[in-house]
């Protein structure tokens, strides 16, 4: 059979996706290299012609791609075009058809979770492995994706607000058993789960508080630095990825006046929990002056990706607070970074921890003078200001 590039490329995509959808085949198979949509149809028409692709539904826009044997065949003659950094693969070692086969009812799921990958791909290079291929380099784990970059591996679950309580217990235990292995204590990368809302939960935040809940309290003694859940609809968690919230915070607290350090400390500073950064008033550290302020010493979290660790911490703040304070005989305070006001309340709320030491502020709150960008919440949900610069009269907003 007639090689072709496209042709080449568009089988290596469906035997690794399992499915694409059409949108997802011409947005990022035809249209970034100035492909027509014309060029597309005639392309896909004829490889189903062919016998290379299968097609299910009938309308364009709502029709989804699947490898047929040919395709197969295909793969075996000329190998796999790698999703993620372009790199061709012997064939020797493909999965049978019959394996990688998927029902009608999971089309829509797994054609959501190929977009996101293939989005992905856009902005770095990384190893992609979907569901039926993990259990090669990384057995007893079955996220539905894996993203493997220079620095972490990514689990991706593709959440569709279709999953009910039992399908998510069975979920939560799989991942127990997994974080229980021999292969998980040997790895030498950070685990960032990625839950991809999609679905009717892409406009709620039930279903986020729904699997959060779930997580801490199946899989609470395994939350870490080293392993992180992360919640977000597609657009937030590509902006989540690049840590753009993180950076400015940084920067920002810098220019507050402070001292912005790594947040990994020795275990008995705060029992085996770690931060994002360490914060400490520039005067403090430098021993020029003594200190005005009360929030002169702070360990930092950005939560505005809602991930559980920092969700984890807060439940857990009274006792990591009582440990620092009787190691060094010094309170410290945390502060968190969240999207909005309303976050921090909830945050609160569904952790059923409020603390005069937790401080919140948010990106658009950084215009502001230190102690009008900082605000904290009450037991009733009320928002706190603070009046001047040593941070200790309180003022409701």
């Amino acid at each position: 059979m007639k090689y072709t590039t496209k042709k080449h490329q568009i089988t290596s995509y469906l035997y690794q996706f399992r499915t694409l959808s059409y949108d997802s085949i011409y947005k990022y198979i035809f249209e970034r290299e100035g492909l027509t949509v014309r060029y597309c149809e005639e392309t896909l028409k004829k490889m189903v012609g062919e016998g290379l692709i299968e097609k299910k539904g009938f309308y364009k826009n709502e029709s989804f791609y699947l490898i047929a044997k040919k395709g197969m065949d295909y793969l075996k003659e000329y190998g796999v075009i790698e999703v993620g950094s372009d790199e061709i693969t012997e064939s020797f070692d493909l999965l049978p058809l019959s394996k990688i086969k998927i029902n009608d009812r999971l089309l829509e799921h797994q054609a959501a979770l190929a977009r996101f990958v293939l989005r992905w791909s856009e902005t770095i290079e990384f190893k992609y492995y979907d569901e039926k291929y993990i259990s090669r380099i990384l057995p007893g784990a079955r996220p539905d994706g894996l993203v493997v970059t220079d620095n972490y591996m990514y689990f991706l679950e593709m959440d569709m607000n279709t999953e009910g309580k039992r399908a998510l217990n069975d979920k939560w235990t799989h991942y127990a058993e997994f974080l229980n292995s021999k292969e998980y204590y040997e790895m030498n990368k950070p685990i960032k789960v990625l839950f991809i809302l999609g679905g009717k939960a892409t406009k709620r935040t039930g279903r986020k508080s729904l699997l959060k809940k779930d997580i801490s309290g199946m899989l609470y003694p395994y939350i870490n630095k080293k392993f992180n859940f992360v919640f977000g609809t597609e657009d937030e968690l590509f902006s989540i990825l690049k840590e753009e919230n993180k950076n400015i915070a940084r920067h920002k607290f810098d220019e507050y006046g402070y001292d912005m350090k790594t947040g990994n400390f020795d275990p008995q500073f705060f029992g085996g929990e770690d931060f994002d950064f360490y914060g400490v008033t520039k005067a403090v550290a430098q021993k020029k002056q003594p200190n005005r302020h009360s929030l002169y010493e702070f360990v930092f979290d950005d939560y505005t990706n809602d991930n559980e660790y920092t969700f984890l911490k807060v439940q857990r703040a009274a006792t990591f607070l009582s440990v620092f304070l009787n190691k060094t005989k010094r309170d410290i305070n945390y502060v968190i970074l969240v999207n909005k006001e309303e976050d921090a309340v909830r945050l609160c709320k569904e952790a059923e921890y409020f603390s005069n030491q937790i401080y919140f502020i948010t990106v658009n709150r950084f215009n502001r003078s230190l102690h009008s960008a900082l605000f904290q919440v009450d037991y009733e949900g009320r928002i706190w200001h603070f009046s001047d610069d040593d941070i200790k009269v309180a003022f409701p907003e």
